[in-house]
């Protein structure tokens, strides 16, 4: 009786320290005197993303619609333990993304010091960060992008050539076996064959790397939270025969080359040529081939999966999308060609709609790297606050876009696009930090696209749900059901 007597006491003071501890830190923004959303314990205000019943997105969006009915010009909430400020006001958003001095860092998600692939350009702060981008800009350039559209186009090829006999797709996995063949073409030199081999080991290390259960994003944000106990616990967040893989290919890839002088028009290759000069190590390449995969492969995807979902709902916007991919390659002699892709000007109105209503990633951040006073408030965002932007809620705030959940490219005609505020759409983040390979992801989908617009119809299939829901748990604007749907060959 005395040994339960002592455990049950034991555990209720560790109970009643717990939650004292939680409350204190959940009264974090009411000693800064900013108005909060109330967290629960332990979630903070996502509770159901890490219980997996929603998506972050989603959960941020929801959030954000609850401070703007208050009349919130901003306002804190909780990822779990950790304070995040965050805009209502795109006034206030606008200061801040596009200040370079004050917020051109983020929350850091792994540590390089124990997993080499952690190093890449999206997990870097400060001057490390402005050295590398430097370094890796020149990469990204309409010229170099366009080097990589013959190497795209011949995996569209094979995408369209894999559905031509088809009555009937499930379109996520059709869009990331091409995004794996393109990312793993242009980043790594291989060809993947994806569509013909789904126990291809390149898909197979993709799918693992962004495969996410409850406890790996419980690890994931422990880590962001508490980098020093990171790496005094050395706690991986990639798993050591992913982390090997993706090392060995850009390694063994680098030294084929030097070795043999063969080059490709490729992102691996300028890497390759900056490791030449010195300005990168063969971890380093390993590390940025490793975020072009993370960077490319799901979000391109993302795009071209929901613009294939809604096209299937409304085929007038379909018809008229394949009138002029069809005139415009009639000029150019039937032909895709990169010059062509630019003149599809309602093609880019259709992409634009379909990244405002399904951002690929609904939620980013920033770190505040020195104190910063919001304009016109008396408030100040101290230096390591980190900053919420959320994409989602404001792409389908409907004071912005009327009838928000209505697909309409016509929002982003030329005249539309005069009178938005330059936060209101904000699909690649904004300001110093905002997606360097954002020209190829959509180069990417594109060409994608259309190669399948072009030569297929496409209609819902009865197995697709009326009303797509989210991925419950996913960091992305990911689909919470399989998208299927039915195609007919255009004569």
């Amino acid at each position: 009786m005395l040994i339960l007597s002592l455990f049950l006491t034991f555990t209720t003071s560790a109970c009643i320290i717990f939650i004292v501890i939680f409350k204190w830190i959940f009264q974090y923004w009411h000693r800064k005197k900013l108005p909060f959303l109330k967290p629960q314990i332990p979630f903070g205000n996502y509770p159901d993303f890490f219980k997996s019943k929603e998506n972050l997105g989603m959960e941020t969006a929801q959030l954000y619609a609850q401070m703007k009915k208050k009349g919130w010009k901003h306002g804190g909430i909780y990822i779990l333990t950790l304070p995040i400020y965050m805009f209502v006001h795109l006034d206030y958003l606008k200061n801040v993304v596009e200040d370079d001095g004050h917020f051109c860092d983020r929350l850091l998600v792994g540590n390089p010091k124990i997993e080499p692939l952690h190093g890449h350009l999206m997990n870097l702060k400060g001057t490390q960060w402005r050295n590398m981008r430097s370094k890796l800009r020149p990469s990204f350039t309409a010229g170099k992008t366009k080097m990589m559209f013959d190497i795209i186009k011949q995996c569209q090829d094979c995408l369209v050539k894999k559905v031509e006999n088809l009555g009937c797709v499930e379109v996520e996995q059709l869009c990331k076996n091409f995004t794996t063949d393109v990312i793993g073409s242009c980043a790594f030199g291989l060809d993947c064959k994806s569509m013909q081999n789904e126990s291809s080991p390149f898909k197979i290390y993709c799918r693992k790397v962004l495969t996410k259960t409850i406890l790996s994003r419980l690890k994931l944000t422990f880590c962001s939270i508490f980098p020093r106990l990171e790496l005094l616990l050395n706690v991986h967040t990639i798993e050591k025969d992913v982390h090997d893989f993706f090392m060995n290919l850009a390694r063994e890839m680098t030294e084929y080359r030097e070795k043999n002088g063969n080059s490709r028009k490729d992102f691996m290759q300028s890497l390759i040529e900056m490791k030449k000069s010195g300005s990168l190590t063969v971890e380093e390449i390993a590390a940025n081939s490793f975020v072009f995969f993370l960077a490319g492969f799901e979000t391109s995807a993302l795009v071209m999966i929901w613009t294939l979902y809604e096209l299937a709902k409304n085929l007038e916007i379909q018809e008229r999308l394949r009138d002029e991919i069809c005139d415009v390659l009639e000029k150019f002699g039937g032909q895709i060609s990169y010059d062509a892709l630019q003149e599809m000007k309602y093609f880019d109105q259709v992409m634009n709609e379909t990244m405002r209503k399904f951002p690929p990633v609904p939620f980013v951040n920033r770190m505040c790297t020195k104190d910063y006073k919001i304009p016109n408030e008396d408030f100040i965002i101290g230096k390591g606050t980190l900053v919420g932007i959320p994409i989602l809620g404001i792409h389908r705030d409907a004071d912005y876009f009327p009838d928000p959940e209505k697909f309409d490219p016509g929002r982003f005609s030329e005249e539309n696009k005069k009178k938005m505020h330059s936060c209101v759409y904000i699909p690649f983040g904004k300001g110093p930090r905002s997606c360097i390979g954002m020209r190829l992801g959509l180069l990417e989908s594109k060409i994608g696209l259309c190669g399948l617009v072009r030569n297929f119809r496409f209609t819902v299939n009865e197995k697709t749900p009326d009303v797509m829901p989210l991925d419950p748990g996913s960091l992305f604007c990911s689909p919470g059901a399989p998208i299927w749907l039915n195609l007919e060959k255009c004569l």
